[in-house]
């Protein structure tokens, strides 16, 4: 299941070469995702709520889905994209963390 709604004309059939993804990687609150292209998107665990309270584990047992441009995490149910990550679109719903 996928949190994202992205506007499928915009998004190529096929994936562009460039944003083919190579790896992903987590620290504490942040997200790395390595491109084909040596490019690394990092983003806020907060825009997915999903990753965000996942355990460290869950979040290291990811697969890149057939077109390369998507990954998926199949423990928690959870489909992202590329494309989403560079365009900074967030899982609907989702607020920043608050401090206390």
């Amino acid at each position: 299941m996928s949190t994202l709604q992205t506007n499928e004309e915009a998004r190529p059939i096929r994936p562009q070469r460039e944003l083919l993804t190579a790896d992903a990687s987590f620290d504490n609150d942040k997200m790395h995702v390595l491109l084909k292209n040596g490019t690394e998107v990092t983003v806020p665990l907060w825009w997915y709520p999903r990753l965000y309270h996942a355990t460290p584990q869950q979040r290291r047992n990811w697969r890149i889905l057939p077109f390369g441009d998507a990954l998926h995490w199949p423990d928690i149910d959870e489909d992202l994209d590329v494309h989403g990550f560079i365009h900074g679109l967030k899982a609907p719903g989702a607020r920043p963390p608050t401090v206390q």
